[in-house]
C-alpha cells in the first residue's frame, strides 16, 4: 500500500496526521537517513536485511526461470526443424539425371521464383557446374520449401 502519491500531485504531508511519526519521516521525502530507517524498520520487528536477500533471491529465480524458458522453447523449435529436415531424402543420394532434372525445373521456376532468382544469383556460370554442386543446391531448397510449409496434420 502506497502512502502517498507525490507524483499524482498529492502531497504526502497532507497525510502526516493519520501516521506515527517514524511512518511520517519514512513517507516523506525528508528526514531519515539508510540508517535510521533500517533501525525504525528493526525497532518495529522487521528484518530489512532478510527481505532484501528473500527478494534478490526471487529476482533471481525469475531470472533464470526466463532464461530457461528461452533455452527450452529454442530446443522445442529446433526438434521440430530436425523433424521436418530428418524427412528430406538428399539429392546426393539420387541419380545424376534426377539432379540435372531437378536443377532445371528450379531454373525454370517450377519450384517457385524465390529458387529460381536464388540459383540465378548463387551460381555465375549454372551450365558447367557437377552434379554435386547441384545437388547440395537442391538440398537447401527442399530443406528451405519443408520449413516454408504449415506442418502437416495427421488425419484419424
Amino acid at each position: 500500500m502506497e502512502l502517498c502519491h507525490s507524483s499524482a500531485g498529492i502531497s504526502c504531508s497532507s497525510y502526516s496526521f493519520a501516521l506515527p511519526k517514524s511512518d511520517r519521516l519514512l513517507a516523506s521525502d525528508e528526514g531519515l537517513s539508510l540508517e535510521e530507517i533500517k533501525a525504525d524498520l528493526v525497532s518495529k520487528g522487521y528484518d530489512p536485511d532478510a527481505f532484501v536477500s528473500r527478494l534478490e533471491a526471487k529476482v533471481k529465480a525469475v531470472s533464470k526461470e526466463s532464461r530457461l524458458s528461452w533455452v527450452k522453447e529454442g530446443e522445442s523449435t529446433q526438434a521440430k526443424l530436425d523433424t521436418v529436415l530428418a524427412r528430406l531424402k538428399s539429392w546426393t543420394k539420387r541419380s545424376v539425371v534426377e539432379v540435372n532434372q531437378a536443377f532445371e525445373d528450379v531454373r525454370s521456376g517450377r519450384y517457385g521464383a524465390q529458387a529460381q532468382l536464388r540459383v540465378e544469383t548463387a551460381f555465375k556460370n549454372v551450365t558447367d557446374l557437377p552434379p554435386q554442386s547441384k545437388a547440395a543446391f537442391l538440398d537447401e531448397v527442399d530443406a528451405l520449401l519443408a520449413l516454408q510449409k504449415p506442418p502437416e496434420s495427421k488425419s484419424e
